[in-house]
């Protein structure tokens, strides 16, 4: 696959999306088969035991977003401070899978009712679905949504009757200056448990898709990323060290240009496995060794296999097998990394009150708001 990188100007263009319906999480009915199905999907895993009690765990916001207790009581004061006439500019900016959109009206939803989605300046979305003569899923949320949206997108996957990608969907507190794509790496070839999640049965084309924004002044560069499931750790380092080697320089005379690398990093692996953690902590060195600082390390996890089925993933069947028995096999796939600004507050996974995950995908949206 040829590498290589375009700047261009941002000129969206018009396109819709699959609807489809979604039920809520199953809870897990038998701790045994969960432990059994992490301990097949993974190597070295660790076994699912309850959170000991005293523990620093996780209580939602008001809106519904998962955080550590002790950052709570930080969020609200800075609510209430947000809207003085001295307080410092902020971003915020989300990252979300949308799983190909294809629970759309469940989207629609959380995008105008939780107000970590409702209220971000950025959403940066990977697996926006366009399917043949239809839609793109963000130009329908423009569409759909209240408020001044406008959206940008690239391709990621092509199909002979869809395309996936990454885009952004963002409000006009934001102006585009400046665009990138960034073709990644490709594996040679699939491993059997990689072709069984594979649409077509061979390697997908990855790429990262680059905006720039001018934000109160500031340059604001956010890398949307959707790095490889398959070909382990060492594939995905490499696909991160090759977008960062490559991204073209962003400058501004007047001021220092803020960074953001977020997206699915697929970083796969039970989220209470030591040989998951180890993996994932190789990936993200990466771009802390080039300056970055992790916002998200305080999530525990992002996705959860058995939570949103695709009737077109090639494994539903198992994974229809495994909600059934009421099997859960959380991941922390998708991260948040900045340089240049600091957090107001560590980023929090968006959830809906009564829900640990989400209905409308199989990831959680991963929120963080930043002081510029």
């Amino acid at each position: 696959m040829a590498l290589g990188t375009t700047l261009s100007a941002l000129v969206p263009s018009p396109t819709r999306c699959l609807e489809g319906v979604h039920g809520d999480e199953q809870p897990t009915k038998s701790p045994r088969l969960d432990a059994y199905l992490t301990a097949w999907c993974h190597p070295a895993l660790a076994v699912d035991k309850p959170a000991p009690s005293g523990c620093r765990c996780l209580c939602r916001n008001l809106d519904g977003a998962l955080m550590p207790r002790s950052d709570t009581a930080a969020m609200g004061q800075r609510r209430a401070g947000s809207v003085g006439r001295n307080s410092p500019r902020t971003l915020r900016v989300v990252t979300y899978n949308l799983q190909r959109g294809i629970h759309y009206p469940l989207l629609r939803k959380h995008f105008a009712q939780l107000e970590s989605l409702r209220l971000a300046d950025v959403v940066a979305v990977q697996e926006a679905l366009v399917p043949a003569g239809g839609v793109n899923t963000l130009a329908r949320l423009a569409r759909d949504l209240a408020g001044d949206y406008r959206w940008a997108y690239r391709t990621v996957m092509a199909y002979p009757s869809k395309e996936y990608g990454n885009g952004f969907l963002f409000r006009s507190s934001v102006t585009p200056v400046a665009a990138q794509t960034v073709s990644l790496p490709q594996v040679d070839r699939l491993g059997w448990v990689a072709r069984l999640k594979t649409e077509g049965g061979k390697p997908d084309s990855k790429s990262a898709f680059g905006q720039v924004f001018r934000v109160a002044g500031r340059l604001v560069r956010i890398v949307n990323i959707h790095l490889d499931f398959s070909g382990g750790v060492d594939h995905r380092i490499r696909q991160l060290s090759h977008l960062l080697r490559v991204l073209e320089p962003v400058s501004d005379s007047s001021t220092a240009v803020v960074d953001v690398l977020c997206g699915d990093f697929n970083t796969s692996g039970h989220y209470r496995s030591k040989q998951a953690w180890h993996e994932t902590q190789q990936v993200l060195d990466v771009a802390k060794g080039d300056g970055f600082t992790e916002c998200s390390a305080g999530i525990p996890w992002t996705s959860d296999l058995f939570s949103s089925i695709d009737k077109a993933d090639p494994a539903r069947r198992m994974l229809r097998l495994g909600r059934l028995l009421g099997l859960r096999y959380r991941q922390k796939l998708d991260h948040l990394l900045v340089r240049g600004a600091p957090m107001a507050s560590p980023a929090a996974a968006v959830a809906a009150t009564g829900h640990a995950h989400l209905p409308g995908s199989d990831h959680l949206p991963v929120a963080v708001e930043l002081i510029l």
